[in-house]
């Protein structure tokens, strides 16, 4: 946990991550896959809504096996737009 001041308030910015199920599409493919999101809460008064600050997507026999190029990750209702490189996963606009 990180403790954050500002202008006499006090507020704690607090991370947590679960595993979900997530779809890889693009190029050609589509594969489930398993997916680290990470939670970020900013506590304070009034207290600040949940939001789903990044995405880890676990390596697995399936997601080894994609070709390079540009991926959309669908997961807990969002779509996340990467490219796999080298065999990474890279973040894009």
């Amino acid at each position: 946990m990180i403790g954050l001041d500002r202008q006499r308030n006090s507020h704690t910015l607090a991370a947590t991550s679960r595993g979900r199920s997530g779809t890889i599409i693009g190029e050609g493919q589509r594969v489930e896959c398993e997916v680290r999101a990470t939670k970020t809460t900013l506590d304070g008064d009034p207290p600040a809504r949940s939001v789903f600050s990044g995405y880890t997507v676990m390596e697995s026999d399936v997601t080894d096996k994609l070709p390079d190029g540009n991926y959309d990750l669908l997961a807990n209702g969002e779509r996340i737009r990467f490219r796999r490189s080298d065999e990474r996963f890279l973040s894009r606009p």
